[in-house]
């Protein structure tokens, strides 16, 4: 398990509020402290982490000058997913909880693979799940609003980077709303990998959303403060 504080400053806020956007950031900061070791051994294999989907649930929103304390742990390896958990505290109480699942890509073939036995040597394996495994159902949407790629949406690996289908979501119903995000599921199913125009498409009851370019790329669910 490893463990790391931060001071919450202006960056990646909204309205003196952390995004959920840079929130990810933050988490996969500590994240990185333990899946780093492995680095040499997935550069030798041609092998890169993909983010297959994201979950965060507040108690509260997150405010500027706040210390948080962000802990993280494996909590399962299945045959092409790796769970991790993160518990979010404030001045010792939890006031958030998240989950990232990522899939093993082999680098030429831009496909999941079964985690290497030798890689799982690199993670110890902490049993406790926050979260239980559900299928997000599609429903009717209609366009919320579209949106422009950018150069710096892009990703060393020319992919849209995980956190700008957040933002994009994020911006999306701040903007109509101004409320803020409590809970957030997003599942990502096809790369973006071109400059091409965004629709994001929510539900009348904002509750689920789609971001849609040539295809589906990512569907999830949403509750509000």
């Amino acid at each position: 398990m490893k463990k790391l504080n931060f001071k919450i400053d202006n960056i990646g806020t909204i309205d003196g509020v952390l995004k959920i956007e840079q929130l990810s950031k933050i988490l996969l900061e500590v994240s990185n402290l333990e899946s780093n070791v492995a680095d040499k051994f997935m550069e030798e294999n041609n092998l890169i982490w993909m983010i297959y989907s994201w979950t965060f649930k507040l108690s509260r929103n997150i405010k500027i000058g706040e210390d948080i304390k962000v802990a993280t742990w494996v909590s399962n390896i299945s045959k092409l997913r790796i769970s991790r958990e993160f518990v979010i505290e404030i001045e010792g109480n939890v006031i958030g909880e998240c989950r990232a699942e990522f899939l093993i890509i082999e680098l030429k073939s831009r496909k999941a693979i079964v985690a290497p036995k030798e890689l799982l040597n690199y993670f110890e394996i902490y049993k406790k799940e926050l979260f239980k495994s559900t299928r997000i159902s599609r429903s009717d949407v209609n366009k919320l609003v579209s949106v422009s790629i950018s150069g710096s949406d892009f990703d060393q690996n020319k992919h849209i980077n995980n956190s700008v289908y957040i933002r994009w979501i994020e911006e999306a119903i701040y903007l109509e709303m101004k409320r803020h995000i409590k809970f957030l599921e997003i599942v990502y199913s096809k790369e973006i990998n071109s400059n091409i125009k965004i629709d994001i498409n929510c539900s009348e009851t904002r509750d689920y959303f789609e971001i849609y370019g040539d295809d589906l790329h990512a569907k999830g669910n949403i509750i509000l403060f």
